[in-house]
Protein backbone atom coordinates (compact mmCIF):
# COMPACT_ATOMS: atom_id res chain seq x y z
CA UNK A 1 0.00 0.00 0.00
CA UNK A 2 1.00 3.53 -0.46
CA UNK A 3 1.51 4.29 3.42
CA UNK A 4 3.80 0.76 3.41
CA UNK A 5 5.54 2.77 0.93
CA UNK A 6 6.24 5.77 3.00
CA UNK A 7 7.05 4.17 6.25
CA UNK A 8 9.54 2.00 4.35
CA UNK A 9 11.34 5.52 2.82
CA UNK A 10 11.77 6.73 5.83
CA UNK A 11 15.17 7.65 7.48
CA UNK A 12 16.78 8.27 10.27
CA UNK A 13 18.72 11.82 10.84
CA UNK A 14 20.47 12.74 13.88
CA UNK A 15 20.76 16.95 13.47
CA UNK A 16 24.05 16.75 15.42
CA UNK A 17 25.24 15.77 11.92
CA UNK A 18 24.37 18.27 10.46
CA UNK A 19 26.11 21.03 12.72
CA UNK A 20 28.58 21.91 10.84
CA UNK A 21 26.57 22.83 7.58
CA UNK A 22 24.10 24.83 9.54
CA UNK A 23 25.90 27.13 11.26
CA UNK A 24 25.66 27.50 14.89
CA UNK A 25 24.21 24.99 17.46
CA UNK A 26 20.57 26.49 18.31
CA UNK A 27 17.87 25.59 21.12
CA UNK A 28 16.35 23.35 18.59
CA UNK A 29 19.44 21.18 18.18
CA UNK A 30 19.56 20.65 21.87
CA UNK A 31 15.89 19.97 21.96
CA UNK A 32 15.64 17.38 19.52
CA UNK A 33 18.56 15.41 21.71
CA UNK A 34 19.72 13.50 18.57
CA UNK A 35 16.16 12.07 18.07
CA UNK A 36 16.34 9.84 15.02
CA UNK A 37 13.22 8.12 12.95
CA UNK A 38 10.46 9.32 10.46
CA UNK A 39 9.28 13.12 10.14
CA UNK A 40 6.22 12.73 13.10
CA UNK A 41 7.67 10.06 14.93
CA UNK A 42 7.80 12.25 17.80
CA UNK A 43 4.55 12.28 18.09
CA UNK A 44 4.53 8.56 19.39
CA UNK A 45 3.56 8.15 23.11
CA UNK A 46 6.94 8.19 24.34
CA UNK A 47 8.81 11.37 22.33
CA UNK A 48 5.41 13.26 23.23
CA UNK A 49 5.52 12.93 26.69
CA UNK A 50 9.37 14.07 26.97
CA UNK A 51 8.78 16.72 24.68
CA UNK A 52 5.38 17.87 26.74
CA UNK A 53 7.83 17.21 29.51
CA UNK A 54 10.71 19.31 28.41
CA UNK A 55 8.15 22.39 27.06
CA UNK A 56 6.01 23.07 30.32
CA UNK A 57 3.11 20.99 29.51
CA UNK A 58 1.51 20.18 32.69
CA UNK A 59 -1.29 17.49 33.74
CA UNK A 60 -3.71 20.35 33.15
CA UNK A 61 -2.31 21.22 29.45
CA UNK A 62 -3.18 17.83 28.69
CA UNK A 63 -6.54 17.97 29.84
CA UNK A 64 -7.44 20.70 27.80
CA UNK A 65 -6.35 18.89 24.83
CA UNK A 66 -8.29 16.25 25.81
CA UNK A 67 -11.42 18.12 26.01
CA UNK A 68 -10.82 20.25 22.75
CA UNK A 69 -10.32 16.92 20.83
CA UNK A 70 -13.44 15.51 23.19
CA UNK A 71 -15.37 18.93 21.36
CA UNK A 72 -14.35 17.96 18.09
CA UNK A 73 -15.97 14.43 18.23
CA UNK A 74 -19.13 15.73 19.66
CA UNK A 75 -19.40 17.97 16.47
CA UNK A 76 -18.27 15.61 14.02
CA UNK A 77 -21.18 15.62 11.40
CA UNK A 78 -22.37 11.72 10.01
CA UNK A 79 -20.68 12.11 7.06
CA UNK A 80 -17.18 12.20 8.51
CA UNK A 81 -16.89 15.99 8.06
CA UNK A 82 -17.19 18.88 10.29
CA UNK A 83 -18.74 22.60 9.40
CA UNK A 84 -18.36 26.14 10.95
CA UNK A 85 -22.17 26.11 11.56
CA UNK A 86 -23.09 23.40 14.22
CA UNK A 87 -26.47 23.20 13.57
CA UNK A 88 -26.32 20.83 11.25
CA UNK A 89 -24.59 17.81 13.40
CA UNK A 90 -24.61 16.49 16.55
CA UNK A 91 -24.78 19.66 18.67
CA UNK A 92 -28.03 20.74 16.91
CA UNK A 93 -26.72 24.29 17.50
CA UNK A 94 -27.17 23.99 21.32
CA UNK A 95 -23.09 25.44 21.50
CA UNK A 96 -23.20 29.03 22.86
CA UNK A 97 -22.11 30.53 19.04
CA UNK A 98 -22.91 27.92 16.95
CA UNK A 99 -21.66 29.45 13.78
CA UNK A 100 -23.14 30.26 10.85
CA UNK A 101 -21.20 29.02 7.93
CA UNK A 102 -22.09 26.24 6.02
CA UNK A 103 -19.97 26.71 3.11
CA UNK A 104 -16.38 25.73 3.82
CA UNK A 105 -17.02 22.53 4.76
CA UNK A 106 -13.46 21.22 3.64
CA UNK A 107 -11.66 23.92 5.64
CA UNK A 108 -13.89 22.99 8.93
CA UNK A 109 -13.03 19.74 8.45
CA UNK A 110 -9.22 20.13 8.02
CA UNK A 111 -8.79 22.22 11.33
CA UNK A 112 -11.27 19.62 13.10
CA UNK A 113 -8.35 17.09 12.19
CA UNK A 114 -5.43 18.90 12.68
CA UNK A 115 -5.11 18.80 16.37
CA UNK A 116 -5.88 15.13 16.38
CA UNK A 117 -2.24 13.93 15.39
CA UNK A 118 -0.76 16.51 17.37
CA UNK A 119 -2.29 14.56 20.37
CA UNK A 120 -1.24 11.36 19.17
CA UNK A 121 -4.47 10.36 17.51
CA UNK A 122 -4.75 9.06 14.08
CA UNK A 123 -6.87 6.66 11.76
CA UNK A 124 -4.10 4.06 12.62
CA UNK A 125 -4.37 3.96 16.14
CA UNK A 126 -5.76 5.89 19.37
CA UNK A 127 -9.30 6.70 20.91
CA UNK A 128 -10.28 8.50 18.02
CA UNK A 129 -8.65 6.71 15.20
CA UNK A 130 -12.29 6.15 13.89
CA UNK A 131 -13.35 9.57 13.87
CA UNK A 132 -10.29 10.91 11.84
CA UNK A 133 -10.24 8.03 9.76
CA UNK A 134 -14.18 9.30 8.68
CA UNK A 135 -12.87 12.67 8.31
CA UNK A 136 -9.90 11.81 6.14
CA UNK A 137 -12.56 9.88 3.71
CA UNK A 138 -14.44 13.11 4.43
CA UNK A 139 -11.35 15.15 2.62
CA UNK A 140 -10.50 12.94 -0.43
CA UNK A 141 -14.16 11.86 -1.26
CA UNK A 142 -14.62 16.19 -1.33
CA UNK A 143 -11.89 16.43 -3.82
CA UNK A 144 -12.55 17.23 -7.19
CA UNK A 145 -10.52 15.96 -10.19
CA UNK A 146 -11.05 17.63 -13.91
CA UNK A 147 -9.67 15.57 -16.82
CA UNK A 148 -5.70 15.60 -16.66
CA UNK A 149 -5.28 17.51 -13.56
CA UNK A 150 -4.44 16.92 -9.73
CA UNK A 151 -6.99 16.70 -6.84
CA UNK A 152 -8.46 20.17 -6.01
CA UNK A 153 -9.27 20.31 -2.52
CA UNK A 154 -10.48 24.40 -3.33
CA UNK A 155 -14.00 25.58 -2.09
CA UNK A 156 -16.17 29.16 -2.11
CA UNK A 157 -16.17 29.29 1.55
CA UNK A 158 -12.75 28.46 2.38
CA UNK A 159 -11.17 29.54 -1.11
CA UNK A 160 -7.53 28.58 -1.65
CA UNK A 161 -7.17 28.47 2.78
CA UNK A 162 -9.36 25.13 2.79
CA UNK A 163 -7.27 23.79 -0.09
CA UNK A 164 -3.97 24.69 1.78
CA UNK A 165 -5.27 23.13 5.25
CA UNK A 166 -6.91 20.40 3.64
CA UNK A 167 -3.69 19.58 1.71
CA UNK A 168 -1.03 19.84 4.97
CA UNK A 169 -4.11 17.56 6.87
CA UNK A 170 -3.61 14.47 4.10
CA UNK A 171 0.09 15.18 4.43
CA UNK A 172 0.14 14.45 7.97
CA UNK A 173 -1.90 11.22 8.02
Amino acid sequence: SPTDEVAAAAINVNPSDLDELTGPPSDLMGMMDGLTGSGLSGRSVEARGKHLRQAGGTDASEAAVALALQWFFKHQRDDGGWSFDHRGGRCQGRCKNHGTLETARIGATAMALLPFPGAGQTHQEGKYQEEVRRGLYFLVRSMSIEQGQLGKLWEPGGSMYSQGLATITLCEA
